[in-house]
């Protein structure tokens, strides 16, 4: 995620949360399904939105 492609505070937080949540949940995993697994990003919500509505 580009901090800097985000327009204001609240879209960058939320969006970052979103990250966050992915992230706590592939470190959740047991080891054995870490190997196995592809980590999959879920896509900014806030961001994408407010690029194309400024």
């Amino acid at each position: 995620m580009h901090a800097n492609c985000c327009i204001g505070l609240r879209t960058k937080i939320h969006d970052l949360k979103i990250v966050m949540e992915d992230w706590r949940s592939y470190l959740s995993l047991p080891p054995n399904l870490k190997r196995l697994r592809t980590l999959a990003w879920r896509v900014p919500r806030n961001c994408s939105f407010s690029l194309s509505h400024p």
